[in-house]
């Protein structure tokens, strides 16, 4: 009686526990990947109850949110080679997160690998403007443009994002040159 009443604890303990390896919930900021041995199963986009193989396959939450990167200020070189300052931000979704997990695996990769796209385009922007431009109304012109640019960049290599929109919170002339000034 008594090796019984333990085989059937042991039992539903077991059964318990398979039932929480199998069943996951996708939020609704999040898209849910989930992965067998390294191979895609299934993108959950649709908040709610979702189950799985217990023990064979992991869930990676990806944020369907739009998602910010707020860099560090650079220092870029204007056509009339005059140094500027700039801090931008740039705003983006992942809008395929099949493509996403597949090509840069985490939010903070892709952050990553946005920013130094977008660092390019800025610099070649730039370069290609006097110093006026970049205090200027003109300035919104060119973050459209840099925004184009690393959107072209992103669709072609496949990533699965959508940059929503690159400003800049300030661009000044560098320490040095403003305490000369």
């Amino acid at each position: 009686m008594r090796i019984a009443l333990i085989g059937i604890l042991v039992i539903g303990v077991a059964a318990l526990i398979g039932v929480l390896q199998a069943a996951y919930t996708v939020d609704q900021v999040n898209y849910a990947v989930v992965q067998q041995f390294g191979q895609i199963k299934a993108v959950n986009k649709v908040p709610g109850l979702h189950f799985k193989t217990p023990f064979v396959q992991q869930v990676t939450y990806l944020d369907s949110r739009v998602l910010s990167t707020d860099t560090t200020e650079e220092e870029y070189l204007t056509s009339d080679q005059k140094r500027v300052v700039v801090d931008h931000v740039t705003r983006w979704k992942i809008v395929d997160p099949g493509s996403f997990f597949v090509k840069l695996n985490t939010e903070s990769g892709g952050s990553l690998r946005l920013e130094r796209l977008v660092v390019g385009a800025l610099r070649q922007n730039i370069a290609a403007r006097p110093y006026n431009v970049m205090i200027s109304a003109e300035r919104d012109i060119i973050m459209d443009r840099v925004r184009d640019e690393v959107q072209k960049q992103v669709d072609e290599a496949g990533w699965g994002i959508k940059v929503v929109d690159v400003r800049t919170k300030r661009a000044d002339l560098p320490t040095a040159v403003q305490q000369s000034v």
